[in-house]
């Protein structure tokens, strides 16, 4: 587990200065953790409170999704209002719901 913060620039931020990056020519789109760079672009990230998405510069949707073997990760793709696409944020945590 690591904790997270949403920064006032839009950032998904870990206290050691990584970033949660994306980018993407086709979707789903892989998420990368990244040194913050400070410029937004594949950096900045929109919460949406009523909906409960995070969406990239892009306008694409955060999301969540289970591998094989168990594995977990995020993934952006194109907003659907799928399960795997909503979370819960407040100052304490973000969780998938």
């Amino acid at each position: 587990n690591q904790a997270w913060m949403h920064t006032s620039v839009g950032e998904i931020r870990a206290d050691d200065d990584l970033c949660l990056d994306a980018w993407a020519n086709t979707m789903p789109g892989d998420v990368f953790i990244q040194k913050c760079h400070g410029a937004q672009g594949n950096q900045k990230w929109t919460f949406d409170k009523d909906a409960g998405t995070f969406k990239s510069d892009s306008g694409n949707c955060l999301e969540s999704f289970a591998g094989d073997g168990g594995t977990k990760g995020l993934k952006i793709n194109t907003c659907n209002g799928a399960e795997t696409q909503k979370w819960k944020w407040d100052t304490e945590e973000a969780v998938a719901v």
